[in-house]
């Protein structure tokens, strides 16, 4: 505020004895700076304008072509062949001028329209020289006679000394091809796509367009190739990059790398303070147009347009298509740490930061201990996501107030800086490694820390490392290219830094520091938030991290169904427990922490606290003591589950019986008002005093996973925007094919709709209930407190023998899409198409591997459909979802998948598939049901056809459906004594099967453990001997016999090989097994 006060230029007060003025010389000092500074500004661009507009000519030769004409007058000559004396009859005002003057004055306008019309001439010359690419056909080192005279009369016209944008108007306009050219190119460019059926089509449509409606569009695209100078620029600008409504970040956003051996500085502010500096620089030269044209081999002009929108400039996100704003002089930048934005001003007294003074600037930013406020942290991922929510969210939050003038702060500076709290380089053991972590922070960061809708955001990291990332679609990567390379070459070898690695020079103590933004975030924001934090976590260890972080800030803004997902999630995932675990108690410690934050660690601490009690910082009574400091300050809900969570930790840690039962028995529990609280107290009291160990532990077990569901997040979403409001709320969605940790997130939903665009696996958020059929797990983060049930059956309860029977039935709004169970497998099979099926494809047995060690995926996908998988097995039972997405926009008629047994594959599986509609719209989504029983142990896997017309043309398809004989693992738990016993009675040769392999896949014992676990089979340790190697059991699971299993694999990291061992009752499962997971490695 002092710095708001200094600023004010002019004060009065009103007084009874009169009215008293102030005035503030240094602020009208500044006013006057910063206004000279803007006209020194103005009057330059007007200059290089001028000098620009009769380039290759300059403004010397005016004079010099004047003299000659003048000359030649004084010798009593005429060049201008009678000329001047006409102009000399018309020059208005004759009779106030003498003679001398008249004739002086009509010399000078001869003279000028002579020279401008040199100027013409020698534009229309060039380009017409520039015109000529026959020197791009000539081999290299061997140089035509044409091309070298060509060569020297470009020299001779091109001018010299030529300024950014000399060059610009005399570039030859982009030629129209012949539309014959065109439909050539287009053909050539397809047929590798397409059948030998399909391009007869496809030519016979190109014919049909040349001589039809062709010749119409090429005379529109005619005149407007005389009317731009380039007739494509525009519409790829808008078509390729502002009217694509996915995410930018990665899809098109790229990235540059800083120095990779040398790092000038370990001091960020220091090197923030440099880099920015001589970004000013190349800034100032850019805009007074020093910066030379980029030349091929010195001598042929590129264009330079792109250079104009380099600074300040930033890409705002449209519901249909997204549009350029450019400021032409904006004086700060913003900034971001740590989740608070700041506005960085560049110039003082009318000068330009020096840097020493922005390093000072950049370390003020750092050392600010003021925490973002409510949903401050992660707004730039509103940046990351599809560009529609983010253009409503901006219009319905950003549109006034506070809001309104940070984002205008943002978007109107001249670059973007992030202020990173990591440190990247070539660190650590693993170069590979380390390079990959670089170039993802520089690519995509933690998705929120970057504002990806700038022209270019520099990044510095906490080691004095650096990048960019730069937006696409205002400029091409060499633009950027040569910005960042003078920077470095800058920063390095011009500035430098002293002794002690801080930026050189003086500063100015009297510089205000940056302002801080100021944002109001409301509660549908960081719901958003939320749900991009979601769709772009790293892992899970970074969502739990994130989601945390915004509980911490967000404070009452956050609503409970943010904790709510955070505690399915870790439900859910086995490898986050402990680290989530940790990571709550950590948060609980501060001081001050929200109820929200103590929920999610009373949940967390009750059902995981046992994993990070081995530490003597987190024993199970300090674990207990720090909740129940919390306890006083929360509400009635909150202490409930807190009373919840204790009679849990009498469970998991039972040295604490003693001090939860008396805070149990204490006055202020067993007689409190509220009937809820004294209701659990007097229960759990009770409970923790008369049943046994085995009781107890069977009443307060651990939490079983959650049923899939739809995202609680999200339907409180939906839930604010009202009905109808399904299509606005992409935020959460993934595109196709989109993994987390491996796993995809099919859903069911048959729904059709018109964009060829349309989430053909179902992870968008859902449609409308009106329009949506019944949706099946909607997402692998499942729901925990959704009360709508999930609309997909998992495998449903009961014994082996009426498993298959069991499965519920299809609901009405899907019946015309499924059979009965009963229906034999080929009852859906359309008449219509009745061709031979399709031998496998080629790549059958590759994707049929991917899913040997997972349930859920993209199994195919091409141009035109896209089938993802998600399964569940259980003993000898499995049911599988098959979903069909049209890629297209066009409909696909007599749609029909067929399973078929190669072999003698029937007699060993049973399937029962349930046919599926005909008629698949354009955009749309179809999911079939297979329920399968493994009858006896086999080799080879279903296969299944897909045919249907599209266009007319018929598309046969055949894959191998990813069942094997590991899905009927069943894992084992075994001790050591009894596995080594078991393995000796397994030693008969034809028992075992051997194999010895290289490793394909960098050998990450995380990464074999998660293989081997999703192989089916249990992981044993502290069995074997050597901790390196891994030890498994298991029993497959068929309706005629069980195959007991063990395994052993022990990995070799010096020589990058894998030993697997497999033994098993039956030499036909021990070979097959072996082959099937020695393919994972």
């Amino acid at each position: 505020m002092a710095e708001a006060h200094q600023a004010v230029a002019f004060q009065f007060t009103v007084s009874p004895e009169g009215i008293d003025v102030h005035l503030s010389h240094v602020a009208l000092k500044q006013v006057y700076l910063s206004g000279l500074h803007s006209w020194k500004k103005r009057l330059g661009r007007l200059r290089n304008s001028f000098v620009t507009g009769v380039y290759p000519a300059s403004p010397a030769s005016w004079v010099f072509v004047a003299g000659t004409i003048l000359l030649a007058q004084f010798w009593r000559l005429d060049p201008s062949m009678g000329l001047i004396g006409k102009i000399q009859e018309h020059l208005p005002g004759r009779g106030c001028l003498s003679e001398p003057t008249q004739a002086v004055l009509c010399a000078l306008a001869f003279a000028t329209v002579l020279w401008l019309a040199l100027i013409l001439t020698m534009r229309s010359i060039l380009k017409l020289l520039l015109s000529y690419h026959g020197w791009m056909y000539e081999a290299h080192g061997k140089m035509s006679h044409t091309t070298k005279v060509w060569l020297a009369l470009v020299k001779i016209f091109a001018g010299r000394k030529p300024m950014l944008y000399s060059y610009q108007a005399c570039l030859p306009r982009l030629p129209v091809p012949t539309i014959h050219d065109t439909m050539q190119r287009y053909l050539e460019s397809v047929r590798p796509l397409l059948s030998d059926l399909q391009f007869q089509r496809m030519a016979a449509l190109a014919r049909d367009f040349e001589h039809s409606l062709g010749p119409r569009l090429q005379w529109y695209l005619k005149l407007k190739s005389w009317w731009a100078s380039n007739y494509v620029s525009d519409w790829w600008e808008e078509y390729v990059y502002l009217r694509g409504r996915g995410p930018i970040m990665v899809n098109s956003n790229y990235y540059a790398m800083d120095f990779l051996y040398v790092t000038p500085t370990p001091i960020p502010a220091a090197r923030a303070g440099n880099a920015v500096y001589a970004i000013l620089l190349y800034r100032r030269l850019l805009s007074q147009e020093k910066i030379k044209p980029l030349m091929i081999q010195g001598t042929l002009p590129l264009c330079s347009a792109q250079y104009e929108r380099m600074f300040g400039t930033t890409r705002i996100p449209g519901l249909e298509a997204d549009r350029i704003q450019h400021v032409s002089d904006s004086k700060h930048i913003a900034v971001l740490h740590a989740g608070r934005f700041y506005r960085l001003r560049l110039y003082h007294s009318g000068r330009l930061l020096r840097p020493r003074e922005l390093q000072a600037q950049f370390q003020h930013i750092l050392d600010d201990p003021t925490p973002p406020v409510p949903g401050e942290e992660h707004l730039a991922s509103l940046t990351a996501g599809d560009r529609e929510p983010w253009a409503r969210a901006r219009r319905t939050y950003f549109g006034s107030g506070k809001n309104q003038q940070s984002l205008e702060a943002v978007e109107r500076a001249a670059f973007f800086v992030t202020l990173d709290t990591t440190e990247q380089g070539l660190t650590g053991p693993d170069p590979g490694r380390a390079l990959d972590r670089y170039a993802k922070a520089l690519l995509h960061g933690q998705c929120h820390d970057r504002w990806f809708d700038k022209s270019f955001t520099l990044i510095i990291f906490r080691n004095g490392k650096l990048g960019v990332n730069a937006e696409h679609s205002w400029a091409d990567a060499p633009i950027v290219g040569h910005l960042f390379e003078y920077m470095l070459a800058t920063d390095a070898f011009q500035l430098g830094y002293n002794a002690n690695g801080h930026c050189k020079g003086e500063m100015d103590p009297d510089i205000p520091p940056p302002q801080k933004l100021q944002w109001e975030i409301p509660e549908e924001i960081v719901l958003k938030v939320a749900i991009l934090a979601e769709k772009y976590a790293v892992d899970y260890s970074w969502y739990v991290d994130t989601i945390l972080n915004l509980i911490r800030i967000a404070g009452d803004y956050v609503s409970e169904e943010v904790w709510y997902r955070v505690i399915q999630i870790v439900i859910n995932r086995d490898d986050v427990q402990g680290y989530a675990a940790k990571t709550v108690f950590e948060a609980l410690q501060a001081p001050a922490c929200h109820e929200n934050m103590v929920k999610v660690g009373g949940y967390i601490l009750g059902e995981f606290g046992n994993l990070i009690a081995g530490d003597p910082r987190s024993s199970p009574l300090v674990q207990f003591n720090l909740l129940h400091s919390k306890f006083h300050l929360c509400s009635v809900a909150t202490r409930a589950l807190l009373l919840s969570t204790y009679i849990k930790f009498i469970n998991l840690f039972p040295e604490t019986k003693a001090t939860i039962q008396e805070v149990l028995r204490s006055d202020s529990q067993i007689r409190n008002a509220d009937v809820e609280l004294q209701q659990r107290a007097v229960e759990y009291l009770k409970l923790s005093s008369i049943a046994s160990t085995d009781v107890l532990a069977t009443v307060l077990e651990e939490m079983p996973p959650f049923p899939e569901r739809e995202s609680s997040i999200l339907a409180k979403l939906k839930k604010k925007k009202g009905p109808g409001a399904g299509s606005e709320l992409d935020d959460g969605k993934k595109e196709p094919g989109a993994e987390i940790n491996g796993g995809m997130e099919p859903s069911a939903s048959t729904a059709s709709t018109p964009s060829p665009s349309a989430d053909l696996l179902g992870l968008r958020a859902a449609p409308p209930a009106s329009l949506a059929a019944p949706t099946s797990a909607g997402n692998l983060l499942v729901d925990v407190f959704s009360d709508s049930p999930a609309a997909a059956p998992g495998l449903a309860p009961g014994t082996d023998e009426n498993f298959l029977s069991d499965l519920e039935p299809p609901t009405e709004s899907s019946a015309s899409l499924l059979v009965d169970a009963a229906v034999p497998a080929d009852a859906g099979a359309a008449a219509s198409v009745c061709e031979d099926p399709a031998l496998p494809l080629s790549e059958a047995d590759e994707l049929l591997n991917k899913f040997v060690c997972k349930n859920n995926g993209v199994l195919f996908e091409n141009q035109l459909l896209q089938i993802g998988v998600k399964s569940e097995f259980r003993q000898n039972l499995g049911r599988m979802y098959l979903f069909y997405g049209n890629k297209t926009s066009v409909q696909f008629q007599s749609f029909t998948p067929t399973v078929t047994y190669p072999g003698e594959l029937q007699s060993q599986l049973n399937i029962q598939t349930k046919a599926v509609d005909p008629l698949v719209e354009g955009g749309a989504q179809v999911q079939q049901v297979l329920n399968i029983e493994c009858l006896s142990d086999f080799t080879l896997a279903p296969l299944i056809n897909i045919k249907f017309r599209y266009g007319g043309t018929l598309q046969n398809i055949t894959l191998k459906l990813p069942i094997t004989l590991n899905k009927f693992f069943q894992a084992t738990e075994m001790q050591s004594q009894d596995f080594f016993q078991r393995w000796k009675q397994l030693s008969l040769p034809q028992q075992e099967s051997q194999k010895i392999f290289k490793a394909n896949h960098p050998m990450d014992p995380e990464v074999t453990k998660a293989k081997l676990l999703g192989f089916g089979s249990a992981l044993l340790d502290k069995v074997d001997p050597n901790p390196d190697n891994f030890v498994g059991a298991g029993i497959i699971q068929t309706k005629s016999l069980q195959v007991g299993c063990l395994l052993r694999l022990e990995p070799n990291a010096q020589a990058q090989m894998y030993r697997l061992t497999l033994r098993t009752s039956k030499e036909a499962v021990s070979r097959h097994l072996c082959e099937l997971l020695s393919e994972q490695f």
